[in-house]
């Protein structure tokens, strides 16, 4: 049996502006991986005009009213850092500066 879903966060205005542009920059730019087209896109929108930014902040209201009608029980959870990462076996620098 598998288990439900979990529901998904609702997308942010810049998530929504990414959907839109994602596929006019990976035809304008000939083999360019996903990182590179993220990296395009975000400087896209650091310089859209506070007007634009309000059209995806608008955008994203609504997805979010619509996210909450579709999971109303949706309460946004991150996930917890794993203690079982592996630490670096090196000690810190300022670890060495007390040792003298």
């Amino acid at each position: 049996m598998q288990k439900p879903r979990k529901a998904p966060r609702p997308a942010n205005s810049f998530i929504l502006y990414r959907r839109e542009k994602q596929d006019f920059v990976m035809k304008t730019h000939d083999g360019i991986t996903n990182n590179e087209a993220s990296r395009i896109i975000g400087e896209m929108w650091a310089k859209e005009p506070d007007e634009v930014k309000a059209v995806y902040k608008q955008k994203a209201e609504e997805a979010k009213r619509l996210h909450m009608a579709a999971y109303p029980d949706y309460k946004y959870a991150p996930r917890k850092p794993n203690k079982n990462k592996k630490q670096s076996s090196e000690p810190s620098a300022s670890n060495n500066l007390n040792q003298t």
